[in-house]
């Protein structure tokens, strides 16, 4: 626990001294009003509050959280730093696919060329980066379903795409049916 405030004295208080300073003073904190303290036996009233060297300390913490942040390319509020203006009200969706796309996206385009270049020149590596920015089950279900009846999507794609086992014939049967 830590007070608020210290009565100090350079004299001798007796124990019913020091007990009837704190009373009046914790009346007047009780009653939070701006009135004079009157001190006696040579008491004098210390507040205790955080110093300019500590608070200067703990807006250091919050200037290095986002001076790591910008460096990275990473949003503040990802590293517990503080949400920047427009950014606040955004949906978490919308700051994951902003992440993908500001921060991961270049990262993962580097490492996807490096790893290529290692491959046979018939191979390619590929990130599936919309595996990192996930939907909503029911999203990606009618994202599948649009891409199966519009044709560009086979039913094994989006099984594949759900990290599902693969279904022999699934993509000859006809009207979208599963047996």
């Amino acid at each position: 626990m830590v007070p608020s405030a210290v009565l100090e004295s350079d004299q001798d208080i007796k124990r019913e001294s020091a007990q009837r300073l704190k009373a009046e003073y914790t009346a007047l904190l009780r009653r939070r009003r701006r009135d004079i303290a009157v001190l006696g036996s040579g008491a004098k009233l210390r507040a205790i509050a955080i110093s300019p060297d500590e608070s200067q300390f703990i807006q250091t913490q919050k200037f290095n959280v986002s001076t790591i942040c910008r460096f990275y390319g990473v949003p503040p509020e990802m590293m517990a730093g503080e949400t920047a203006g427009h950014e606040a009200y955004t949906s978490p969706e919308m700051r994951g696919t902003d992440f993908l796309t500001f921060t991961l996206r270049p990262w993962l385009y580097r490492i996807e060329r490096a790893v290529s270049g290692l491959l046979p020149s018939t191979q390619r590596a590929k990130f599936n980066a919309g595996g990192f920015v996930r939907a909503t089950l029911l999203d990606r279900y009618t994202a599948h379903k649009l891409g199966i009846e519009a044709g560009w999507l086979l039913r094994s794609e989006a099984r594949e795409l759900e990290d599902r086992p693969p279904i022999p014939g699934i993509d000859d049967q006809p009207g979208g049916a599963v047996a």
